[in-house]
């Protein structure tokens, strides 16, 4: 991984205010590097254009959601978001997947579900992505689209799982 980080622990903990704007560069290089083979430039644009500061700082606290990040020295890894027994999200920096920084993230965010009193869980899985929450237990429940905005979605598989 990056900035020398490869044998320092990985460490999953709550976001803090002071993350957001590493959350939002963690988003930008996981959409442009893990996912430009799936979609479309323009899909790629509205997708990364959607994440802001101002949106992990007030709105999806407003929602109820809890951000988690994964660190390994002083480098922000991955993230994730879930709100009631929907995961929101789950990123990782393109060096850091395939190193089980998304898995535990994934495992972070289901023990704050199952402590919220949920059993099972939900996500819209990006087509990048369907192969590793299928590694984690998740089923495919239909495939869909997500909204990028008024005029622009991009294919999505609706997944589960039950704990």
């Amino acid at each position: 991984m990056m900035d020398g980080n490869a044998k320092k622990p990985v460490i999953v903990r709550n976001a803090l205010p002071e993350d957001a704007e590493e959350i939002c560069r963690v988003h930008f290089l996981s959409v442009t590097g893990l996912a430009a083979d799936c979609y479309t430039p323009r899909q790629i644009e509205l997708w990364t254009g959607g994440m802001k500061p101002k949106v992990l700082l007030k709105q999806l606290p407003a929602e109820g959601a809890e951000c988690l990040v994964a660190q390994s020295g002083d480098s922000l890894l991955g993230f994730g978001i879930i709100l009631g027994n929907e995961i929101r999200a789950v990123y990782v920096r393109p060096d850091a997947a395939g190193h089980s920084v998304g898995r535990q993230l994934v495992q972070g965010l289901e023990q704050i579900g199952r402590a919220g009193g949920h059993d099972g869980f939900l996500l819209n899985a990006s087509l990048n992505a369907q192969g590793f929450y299928e590694a984690m237990g998740y089923t495919v429940q239909r495939k869909d689209a997500f909204a990028l905005n008024d005029n622009e979605s991009m294919a999505c598989v609706v997944m589960s799982k039950h704990t």
